[in-house]
């Protein structure tokens, strides 16, 4: 229900979406890289040219975050109460802005972040660098999650779908791709020569801002490659750049931002028919609206349950204990077949068959089930070492695969040494036979 329009120059102005009427509007005289709404529309943070400040719809400033300096890209998790944040530096921040503490700093180590979305449906984020790689980034993980090498030059916007399974990038090499991140490889390719931004609505329609026009595709995630967009706005003015372009999120309404101020455009079938009360209410009263946050706090998740993908029957458990639930899993399967062999003397003539794959199966999972106990019980050997003992045994058993691979080459020599004698032993036998026939017709025909 609300809309927050924030310029370069530090031009910052919260209006209600519905009514169109300016809530406050006051200049900041500093630059302003990036502005986030919090959990709802009384404060919002802003990026400017040293650190991030909040600020009330009023126009107050709230709070000053030396934590979160020189940022160019913020995004905000309404579920952890995370204001996240990328820097020139590399950095990535995220810093609980419910009890006022940083929870988690990273160092991307590969430049100045160009962009940060998250995924709606994780809350993992996707950061977008210079050299045109995508990083996937969770509070709780040292390294990226994910490396995505999607663009030749720098990334210049990127989105998720609402389901998380697609991500789509903008590149300053002129091309918008659209990821699978199932299989991690490209969908689709669009031509977009100067971009400036994208969104995705709802119902999976992508827009792309580039040069003085704004382009709506709804065919992108398709394994067709997509022929023409399902509509093209061209601004009449040709030095009109849309630098963003935003989803209404209940609406068929696609806002942009351009050099000129704000527009709005119809965009039919962007809005979603059903929506989810328990993320967003379009409806919301004041009293609902005045205890929602309450509610919120008190379902907090914990920051190190983001994960890649918190579907149900994921798991994110060690190797270790990852290889000791696959053994058990095989104990007991194991155990199934031996009593299914057991039963086997009520078996008829036709499932001999049946009874000869059980047995096979039981054959197979007994010699894993011991292969995965030799391991363990070398990794537990191995845990006990010290130094001079983990050197020693890669000494012998260097030694031994410099033993075997001498026995091997022995062997295929004395094989080539037996297959020529044989030769030379088969040539010898025919050329006696040869004589012996030569010489017997010559007796006969004396």
């Amino acid at each position: 229900n609300a809309l927050l329009l924030g310029g370069r120059k530090g031009h910052i102005a919260p209006m209600n979406w519905k009514s169109f009427v300016l809530q406050s509007e006051f200049q900041l005289h500093e630059t302003c890289r990036a502005i986030e709404y919090l959990n709802d529309e009384q404060l919002f943070a802003v990026a400017q040219s040293k650190y991030t400040y909040i600020y009330s719809r009023e126009g107050v400033e709230v709070h000053q975050l030396r934590d979160l300096a020189n940022l160019t890209a913020l995004e905000y998790l309404p579920q952890h109460f995370l204001l996240s944040g990328g820097s020139k530096s590399g950095l990535l921040s995220w810093f609980d802005v419910s009890v006022g503490k940083l929870v988690s700093l990273r160092r991307s180590r590969m430049g100045p972040i160009c962009q940060l979305k998250r995924d709606v449906s994780t809350n993992v984020l996707a950061a977008g660098h210079l050299n045109g790689q995508v990083t996937m980034w969770a509070p709780s993980c040292q390294t990226p999650i994910i490396r995505l090498a999607s663009h030749r030059s720098s990334i210049v916007d990127l989105c998720y779908d609402k389901r998380g399974t697609y991500l789509t990038t903008l590149g300053a090499d002129a091309c918008t791709r659209i990821w699978d991140l199932r299989t991690m490889k490209m969908l689709n390719q669009i031509y977009s020569p100067m971009g400036y931004s994208l969104d995705i609505s709802h119902t999976n329609l992508l827009a792309i801002g580039f040069g003085s026009r704004v382009e709506i595709w709804n065919d992108q995630i398709s394994v067709e490659k997509p022929r023409k967009p399902l509509m093209v706005h061209n601004f009449a003015e040709s030095n009109k750049y849309p630098y963003c372009v935003r989803f209404c999120p209940f609406e068929d309404v696609l806002g942009i931002g351009h050099n000129f101020g704000f527009s709005s455009l119809l965009a039919p079938g962007a809005g979603v028919a059903e929506p989810d009360f328990f993320r967003a209410n379009p409806f919301e009263t004041a009293k609902q609206m005045r205890d929602r946050p309450v509610y919120q706090l008190l379902d907090k998740p914990d920051p190190a349950t983001i994960r890649l993908s918190n579907a149900p029957g994921t798991s994110f458990m060690k190797p270790r204990q990852a290889a000791l639930l696959k053994q058990k899993k095989m104990l007991s399967e194991m155990k199934d077949a031996s009593e299914a062999i057991r039963e086997s003397s009520d078996f008829s003539d036709a499932d001999v068959v049946e009874k000869r794959v059980v047995g096979k199966r039981l054959e197979f999972l007994t010699s894993e089930a011991q292969r995965l106990e030799r391991q363990h019980r070398h990794e537990r050997k191995m845990k006990k070492m010290n130094g001079v003992e983990k050197y020693k045994l890669k000494q012998r058993s260097q030694a031994r695969l410099e033993t075997r691979k001498t026995r091997r080459s022995l062997k295929k020599q004395r094989l080539g040494q037996a297959t020529s004698t044989a030769s030379i032993n088969r040539q010898n036998q025919v050329g006696e036979d040869g004589f012996e026939s030569t010489a017997k017709s010559w007796f006969q025909s004396s």
